[in-house]
């Protein structure tokens, strides 16, 4: 073979291990994108911001497209670009916005990346998060007396006795303004009961204590002693058991947040201890 042919054949040969590199090599595309929400979960004035943290890793060099996509069914109308040149190909994206949320509005949502090119349709994680809005941030701040535990206390020895002018029952109960602003004190509004504890089956039978002034997440626990009814003793050893129901600001004298959230229980509560029992019953009190 001359020396021609084996130039040639050395060059058919060196153009056929460029054609399989060429073959074999794989084009850049995204191979990961994560996506992560600050707050996780919010409850409180409206609207709240939610920001977006994500990143996009690719194989190699490039340049990549993306959206963002929502629960709502809100998609981005503009492509956003993440350029990558060397390695590690890995970039962190800038930070995506959501505004929402209005009075009363509770929403699980969640936004994801959608990969647009170099491989349309590869998607990230979804960034899930919780809200509840309790109220507008425009709205004045106001306070928001709660509940949050009701129970039987005594009495024990020496606190009661089944007898006229004696605490039958004595509750204990806490209330936690839960608003935004102080709350008023008793003293403030002319001495009056905050906090009660009040039968459900017997029309103003049962007790009201004092608040103090309660700071935005303040509590204050006190007891309540309810009294022997002594309009009715019959009533109060026969017809139990009777249902009690803790009630923060029972007039309606605190400008709250939320009036509907008052109120705790029932406890069902026995014949008051060492009352005779119903057939040896005595009579009212107050009849001569």
């Amino acid at each position: 073979m001359n020396r021609n042919s084996l130039a040639t054949l050395a060059l058919a040969a060196g153009i056929s291990v460029l054609v399989s590199g060429a073959a074999s090599a794989q084009p850049m595309r995204v191979i990961g994108a994560k996506l992560e929400v600050v707050p996780r979960a919010y409850e409180g004035a409206c609207p709240k911001l939610f920001t977006f943290k994500g990143s996009i890793e690719t194989s190699g060099p490039g340049t990549v497209k993306y959206i963002f996509e929502r629960s709502d069914g809100g998609i981005d109308t503009i492509v956003k670009t993440a350029t990558f040149t060397v390695p590690p190909f890995h970039v962190n994206i800038p930070d995506h916005t959501w505004d929402l949320g209005g009075p009363g509005m509770t929403y699980d949502g969640w936004e994801r990346i959608k990969i647009l090119s170099p491989n349309a349709g590869f998607l990230s994680n979804k960034a899930e998060f919780h809200l509840k809005c309790t109220g507008s941030k425009d709205e004045k701040p106001k306070p928001d007396l709660i509940v949050t535990s009701f129970g039987f206390k005594g009495p024990v020895q020496g606190q009661g006795k089944c007898q006229p002018h004696s605490p039958v029952y004595i509750f204990e109960v806490t209330v936690k303004n839960q608003g935004t602003a102080p709350s008023p004190s008793s003293a403030s509004l002319g001495n009056k009961a905050l906090v009660q504890a009040m039968a459900q089956d017997k029309a103003g039978w049962g007790n009201g204590v004092f608040l103090n002034a309660l700071a935005p997440g303040a509590s204050q626990t006190v007891e309540i002693p309810v009294y022997y009814l002594m309009d009715d003793p019959k009533f109060m050893i026969c017809k139990a058991p009777h249902p009690f129901m803790a009630i923060a600001d029972p007039l309606g004298l605190v400008n709250e947040s939320d009036e509907t959230n008052n109120k705790k229980g029932p406890i069902k509560m026995g014949a008051p201890a060492d009352c005779p029992k119903c057939n040896q019953a005595p009579e009212p009190a107050t009849k001569k």
